[in-house]
This record gives structure tokens, C-alpha cells and sequence, in this order.
């Protein structure tokens, strides 16, 4: 986390026992006790586990048979969020903001 004079900022990495791997950063802001700002941004791929791209045919039970998809490719998705927040008495309180989320690749079995 690093700050300067009001605004401070975020930037993360990680994984996940999921096959998830995701960045994304946070950056805030506050100009005065009225008014703040707040941008989020995350990028996170998943990785389709070893059981959903086997080629292999296994036996659930006696009447079902599963396998996997071997052409299975990473899913990833990318998040935006932006906020602002305007607080004129400590009684009353908005905020405005902007969501998105895009998703490209989906993994379907």
C-alpha cells in the first residue's frame, strides 16, 4: 500500500486453491471531510482443473460414465468498479457509482 498526501493505492497478486490467479489494484481518495473517491480494478484467470480436461472416461456409478474436455481453455474475467461519495453532514450521505465486469473465454463443459 502506498499513500500520498490524501490518496492512497493498492496493488495485489495472488492465487487461490481454485486455480484462480488475480491482480488488480485500489486507489482512494479523499479530498475533504465531503467528498471521496474510489477506483478498484481486478483481472483474474481461472484455470480449469486436471478432472475437467482428462480424456479420460471413468465410471461415476454403474449408470453414468464422466469425462473431461482436453481444448478446455483458461476463463478470465476483468472487474471495474469507480465510486464517488459526497457527505454533506455526518447525518446524510450519497454515492454514485460505476460497476462493470467483462468475461471472455468461459469454460463450458
Amino acid at each position: 500500500m502506498f499513500s500520498f498526501n490524501k490518496m492512497t493505492y493498492d496493488l495485489y497478486a495472488g492465487a487461490n486453491n481454485l486455480n484462480n490467479h488475480h491482480i488488480g489494484n485500489t486507489v482512494k481518495g479523499i479530498y475533504s471531510l465531503k467528498n471521496a473517491f474510489s477506483a478498484y480494478f481486478q483481472y483474474v484467470s481461472s484455470n480449469p482443473g486436471i478432472n475437467q480436461k482428462a480424456s479420460d472416461i471413468l465410471q461415476e456409478n454403474e449408470y453414468m460414465y464422466i469425462t473431461g474436455n482436453p481444448l478446455l481453455k483458461n476463463s478470465r474475467h476483468v472487474t471495474l468498479n469507480i465510486s464517488y461519495t459526497w457527505m454533506p453532514t455526518n447525518a446524510f450521505g450519497m454515492s454514485a457509482f460505476l460497476l462493470q465486469i467483462y468475461r471472455y473465454i468461459l469454460q463450458v463443459l
